[in-house]
């Protein structure tokens, strides 16, 4: 028995050493549902709501950053209310891109010929086209930054010559009609909101080509494979607090079978690296000192900075990922320990497919209960799994020895093929069109 348990406190502190031994998991009391995300699906309690303010999905062509676009769904206060609340929100956004533009007149077009549907579109702020459609389901936000290109003739040292340059969008670019880089946005984004529709009783089919949203689905079967994804989706528990982010992008440094999520997590641990080979006295030291505060239930009056409770690497339905939860400890006094916690799971995705990409999933919020909060965050992990059963992990690389993906990605930029780090990945920000001030903020009217 003495032998089992110094074999059980030997585990945990490496376990504390690579990720914790740290809250229970208490199994969750409410039945999830299976959501579709994307090309993924993960599984959440009821109580967690849909933000769609606060999530945004984005294509472009590879290798072509201003050619993002960008789509948000708003959903209907009434839908059957439609018209009523089509115009409410188109005047909101006219209105905010006539005065942002200042100096330049507002402008606005009508585009219901070409989506098939009622469609206004307008000039928006840093040239970005802005359409609003009206679907079944929602009402679509279509967005996308416009920089054309015109020959200008330039002085190169005395010498006159014409090349070149990209300019803002102006209203030459709409009137007396729209332009042949308008006339193109127009068109991808009528073809993207003809292939936008609410999901079938919110399930997913098999082996299926959609994209899934908050609020529907993008038939992608005609979808060009040079085009990139990337998404935000958001979920919000009001009564407790707590909050679901999953983000995704098409991956351009994959896993490899857990291998990036390794390399990522080496980071953190240099002994490792050094060639030690052993752990550290002072570290093993540390570790059995906070072990037995554990023990004691000292842990509950930590002083205010962060406590790692896990980091490690995780694997989850065949999938790697580098897991990390953190959090702080509220104290005040007559009442219960209050904890802040942060949770994420990322795993890195098969090299440009998008029914694999790249994806986190974050979980923060207060509780009270940090086994409950363990218990929902294990239960939402281990959900998580590719919409197409068919998809699986692809070995990429050759060898195992230095990284390198030069033979896949000689067109892409240097930044991709770093050694040593993550690389920065292609990214959307949301933000944006998130903060006070943004137009698509003003449209959802609060």
């Amino acid at each position: 028995m003495a032998r089992s348990r110094g074999i059980s406190l030997a585990l945990c502190v490496l376990s504390m050493l690579l990720g914790g031994c740290g809250f229970r998991s208490a199994p969750p009391t409410e039945s999830p549902h299976v959501r579709p995300v994307g090309h993924l699906q993960i599984a959440l309690p009821g109580s967690f709501t849909p933000v769609p303010r606060a999530s945004l999905y984005a294509w472009r062509k590879e290798g072509k950053d201003e050619c993002t676009l960008y789509l948000m769904e708003q959903p209907y206060a009434d839908a059957a209310q439609w018209q009523r609340e089509f115009a409410e929100v188109w005047q909101r956004l006219r209105n905010d891109h006539t005065n942002r533009l200042r100096d330049k007149v507002g402008w606005e077009g009508d585009a219901s010929a070409l989506f098939g549907a009622p469609a206004r579109y307008s000039l928006c702020e840093y040239s970005q086209l802005h359409v609003l459609v009206q679907k079944d389901g929602a009402l679509l936000h279509l967005m996308q930054r416009l920089r054309p290109t015109e020959l200008k003739t330039v002085d190169d040292y005395g010498r006159k010559k014409q090349e070149e340059v990209r300019r803002d969008l102006e209203l030459k670019d709409f009137n007396p009609a729209p332009s042949d880089v308008v006339m193109e946005s127009l068109r991808r984004m009528a073809d993207l909101a003809r292939r936008w529709s609410p999901p079938y009783a919110g399930q997913t089919a098999p082996g299926e080509n959609a994209f899934y949203t908050l609020l529907g689905r993008v038939d992608e079967s005609p979808r060009c494979p040079a085009l990139w994804e990337n998404a935000r989706f958001t979920w919000t528990d009001f009564e407790h607090g707590l909050n679901v982010r999953v983000e995704t992008q098409t991956s351009a440094w994959p896993s490899d079978n857990g291998w990036a999520e390794r390399h990522e997590l080496e980071d953190y641990y240099s002994s490792s690296r050094r060639g030690g080979g052993g752990i550290s006295p002072v570290l093993l030291g540390y570790a059995l000192f906070k072990l037995a505060g554990e023990s004691l239930d000292f842990s509950r009056q930590r002083a205010p900075s962060p406590t790692r409770d896990r980091h490690r690497v995780r694997q989850l339905n065949g999938l790697y990922g580098l897991e990390e939860v953190r959090y702080y400890t509220k104290k005040k006094a007559d009442s219960p320990v209050i904890y802040d916690f942060y949770a994420r799971w990322e795993h890195f995705g098969n090299f440009k497919d998008t029914h694999l990409p790249y994806f986190k999933i974050t979980l923060e919020g207060d509780t009270a209960q940090p086994e409950a909060f363990m218990g929902l965050w294990d239960a939402l992990l281990e959900s998580v799994r590719p919409n197409d059963p068919r998809t699986v992990p692809v070995y990429v690389r050759p060898k195992r020895g230095n990284f390198s993906y030069e033979e896949h990605i000689k067109n892409e930029p240097p930044r991709w093929k770093e050694r040593g780090k993550k690389p920065w990945m292609t990214d959307i920000d949301p933000d944006h069109y998130a903060e006070p001030l943004s137009c698509v903020n003003k449209a959802f009217g609060r």
